[in-house]
C-alpha cells in the first residue's frame, strides 16, 4: 500500500502510583503528556515537527481505533487481550511489535513489575491513505522528577 501521509508520533506519559494500579486493573486514567508528532515526506525529511502538552485518557477498552482524538485529547486504548488486533475495523491495518500490553509491567519494582509499559504500532488508515507510527511510553512519574533540575532564585 502507498501512503500518500506518513506521520512518526511518540507519546510520553508520565503516571503516579496511584494511576499506574488504576491502570494495572483496568480503571480509566486522565493525565497530561507530551506528544511529538513528525509528518515525513516520500524523500524522508519531515515537514514539520510538532511538540505539545496534551491530555490523555488512557484505558483498556476494545476500540476500532486504538488511538484517537477527541475534543483536545488523545485517548489510548491499550490492547492487553489477545483477540484485540481482530476487533479492529475493516479500515484499519495494525502491526505491531507488541501486540498486547503486559499490565503486570506497570506494578512497582519490588512487585515484579517495571513501574512502566512501553508499546509500539503502526496503522495504516486505508479509507485516507494514512500511515501511523505510534510510540507509547507510560512511566512512572518518579523518572520525569529525576531528569528535572529544579532553580530556585534567591534575591
Amino acid at each position: 500500500m502507498s501512503s500518500n501521509k506518513v506521520f512518526i508520533c511518540s507519546h510520553q506519559i508520565y503516571l503516579n502510583e496511584n494511576q499506574r494500579y488504576d491502570l494495572f486493573a483496568c480503571v480509566p486514567v486522565k493525565t497530561t503528556g507530551v506528544y511529538i508528532q513528525a509528518e515525513i515526506s516520500k524523500n524522508y525529511n519531515s515537514k514539520e515537527i510538532k511538540e505539545i502538552f496534551c491530555n490523555y485518557e488512557i484505558d483498556c477498552k476494545k476500540s476500532k481505533k486504538p488511538i484517537e482524538v477527541k475534543r483536545g485529547t488523545i485517548k489510548i486504548h491499550l490492547p492487553v487481550e489477545q483477540d484485540y488486533l481482530d476487533f479492529l475495523g475493516e479500515d484499519q491495518k495494525i502491526d505491531s511489535k507488541n501486540s498486547v500490553c503486559e499490565l503486570d509491567d506497570l506494578l512497582n519494582l519490588d512487585e515484579g513489575g517495571k513501574e512502566e509499559i512501553f508499546y509500539e504500532t503502526i496503522s495504516h488508515d486505508l479509507k485516507h491513505k494514512i500511515k501511523s507510527y505510534h510510540k507509547i511510553e507510560v512511566k512512572d512519574i518518579k523518572k520525569f522528577e529525576q531528569t528535572v533540575e529544579f532553580v530556585s532564585f534567591n534575591n
